[in-house]
């Protein structure tokens, strides 16, 4: 597949180089691989260096209720442009009991499923080794789905390389891939409280609020479920203005979705609302 993408392959200068160059061995050292791509800009570098380096890497995008259209549209979307080949594989890991409780063990059994059927798809493949986007900024994050990925025997290069986020950011930027700034979206069975069930219907419903409120011009934001039609609305202080100017369009929004109470918060943090 030939991408139209037109990369950077110098390689980057300063400090940076030498994790590049790490991370370049490491990568190279697990070909015939699968690069599980979730859209984020972690995985997206992944497959960046892929097709700077000419690697024998597929990418492997991960579908099911948890993850919003739009970012499994993008992720194909921009590993099309990479030129890179790339498989889709449908999980729902909401018919597993400790996902759709939204226990705290939700993440471990997710992730498990996911990168079970990751593995068993990059065998049929004849791929040797499945990757994913972790770096070490994740380390500081409340994250219980690593275990499943170290029981699995999962790749993390950028983790390995000892790539922290900034690092991956400026090495996304050097090689000229689009939006290096990209802020994180987990799946959205974190927009719920723990403990309370989940269903298909309600993770359309945020996703669908979502995917309204980006299309406003808000950047990093969430929406947050803590009971059953209730929901708020996080977003960041940089963004007040914006809020301020849309705040009657986000109410709209709010009650289009289908929720019977709606707010805004703004907030200095954004990630790991409910592991707080």
């Amino acid at each position: 597949m030939q991408g139209n993408l037109l990369l950077n392959i110098d390689p980057p200068p300063g400090q940076l180089r030498e994790k590049t160059e790490r991370l370049r061995r490491i990568l190279a050292a697990c070909q015939p691989a699968v690069l599980a791509v979730s859209g984020g800009i972690d995985s997206r570098l992944l497959a960046g260096c892929a097709r700077v380096w000419s690697l024998d890497i597929q990418g492997l995008i991960m579908t099911g209720p948890q993850f919003a259209s739009q970012d499994t549209e993008q992720a194909a979307g921009q590993l099309s442009r990479l030129g890179l080949t790339y498989h889709v594989q449908p999980v729902d890991t909401l018919r597993l009991p400790e996902v759709s409780s939204n226990s705290r063990q939700r993440c471990y059994a997710c992730k498990k499923a996911l990168f079970q059927a990751a593995l068993d798809r990059a065998e049929q493949l004849g791929a040797s080794c499945v990757l994913e986007g972790s770096q070490r900024s994740d380390e500081a994050e409340h994250r219980p789905g690593r275990r499943a990925l170290d029981e699995l025997g999962v790749v993390s290069p950028l983790l390995q390389a000892g790539m922290f986020k900034p690092e991956v950011r400026a090495l996304a930027a050097h090689f000229g891939l689009p939006d290096p700034q990209q802020p994180s979206r987990p799946c959205l069975l974190t927009r719920f409280k723990y403990d309370s069930t989940v269903t298909h219907e309600e993770l359309e419903q945020v996703a669908w609020l979502e995917a309204a409120i980006s299309r406003l011009g808000f950047g990093d934001f969430r929406v947050r479920v803590p009971e059953p039609g209730r929901c708020f609305l996080q977003i960041m202080e940089a963004d007040r203005p914006l809020a301020e100017v849309q705040a009657g369009r986000l109410e709209e929004l709010i009650e289009r979705s289908g929720f019977r109470h709606g707010s805004v918060r703004i907030t200095e943090r954004i990630s790991g609302f409910f592991d707080q």
